[in-house]
């Protein structure tokens, strides 16, 4: 859906490419803060809202079908931006989203999938915290994966690809110009959940690979079960992780590369030992663990929170985080115009995506 022509003077130059919504209508998310004033367009449970908020005003307008206006004061705002208070709260195709005792408990909700990650999904999974972020009952946010597993990682399915080019409609190497924009896209994606400026916990079972590694990245604690798994087996033919950069800073650069070299899965009690995860717990326990965490967490004062992990989370980006994570998406992006990577798709192509998984797996067993 465009940006009516009624918004247009108030919207920024620096405007964001368009996601799409929950309702398959094009939509638009993403935080502008120019000298004095933040505008923001958020959409939840099918509505577009823009938030603009000022030292002098804080308004709030909702674009409603047939591009309807209404507008009013914001229940409270700071001297330089616009909060929303409380929201209905959002329902999704692939997610669960609730809230309870300060908790708001996100959980990935494919499991006849293994939580694989689809661009509905991820489109969803960033509106769902823009809600917690936007209300003001929430303290911290429990991460979690429906069924047996976390996150199987990035869905492979040709209709699920994150991506706009799906590398088994070429018999050569995608377009690289449109590809670095992709990239770059998905990476940003994760930055901005980076810069969520409310705890994010993670609580993690079964497999957690690939590009779940992302979302390891972003969390700032992680609970995970004895029998989770972790690696990165895509790193055999299909890319590296975005979010490479998280890796040498939470388990060190040997361990990164010894991980990244093999694609060997990990267990939950070494991800521990290495610094991936928190606390591992057995599997049975792992419900009650996490929840006890964020219910430790969500004690502390809010400011505490947020100044706490704004300025570990600045430590980081000082040595170079930001810059290395680009660097690291155009690397990818070079990684997708290999022999390697055309190669696995072709057979795709050629014998279906369940040959082109057994041939990998007999290929590095």
């Amino acid at each position: 859906m465009p940006v009516p022509a009624s918004l247009q003077a108030t919207r920024p130059p620096t405007w964001s490419t368009g996601l799409a919504g929950p309702a398959g209508s094009r939509s638009i998310l993403s935080t502008f803060t120019p000298t004095t004033v933040e505008q923001r367009v958020v959409v939840i449970a099918g509505r577009i809202y823009l938030t603009v908020g000022s030292s002098a005003n804080c308004m709030q307008m909702h674009v409603g079908p047939g591009v309807r206006k209404s507008s009013g004061k914001i229940a409270s705002c700071s001297s330089a931006h616009a909060k929303i208070r409380r929201m209905t709260i959002p329902s999704f195709d692939s997610l669960l989203y609730s809230i309870d005792e300060r908790i708001c408990t996100i959980t990935l909700n494919r499991p006849d999938k293994l939580n694989a990650m689809s661009r509905s999904l991820l489109d969803e999974l960033e509106l769902a915290f823009s809600a917690a972020k936007a209300d003001s009952s929430v303290s911290v946010v429990l991460l979690k994966g429906a069924g047996r597993a976390f996150c199987a990682g990035y869905d492979l399915a040709p209709d699920d690809w994150i991506l706009s080019q799906y590398g088994a409609d070429f018999e050569g190497p995608v377009d690289a110009v449109i590809d670095r924009d992709d990239v770059t896209e998905i990476l940003e994606r994760w930055l901005r959940l980076w810069k969520f400026p409310k705890p994010i916990i993670a609580q993690v079972q079964g497999a957690c690979l690939s590009g779940a590694g992302e979302l390891l990245g972003v969390a700032d604690i992680v609970v995970a079960g004895e029998g989770a798994k972790f690696g990165h087996p895509a790193g055999r033919d299909l890319g590296i992780p975005v979010t490479l950069s998280f890796w040498p800073m939470l388990i060190g650069m040997r361990k990164t590369k010894e991980l990244l070299f093999t694609s060997r899965l990990i267990s939950g009690t070494e991800a521990e030992r290495i610094g991936l995860v928190n606390q591992v717990v057995p599997d049975a326990d792992l419900e009650d663990a996490a929840l006890e965490m964020a219910r430790d967490v969500a004690r502390t004062a809010d400011v505490g929170l947020r100044m706490s992990k704004l300025a570990t989370n600045r430590w980081f980006e000082n040595m170079g985080l930001m810059a290395s994570c680009y660097s690291t998406a155009d690397l990818d992006t070079f990684f997708h115009q290999s022999s390697t990577y055309v190669d696995f798709f072709s057979a795709v192509r050629e014998r279906g995506m369940a040959a082109a998984l057994q041939e990998r797996a007999e290929k590095f067993s």
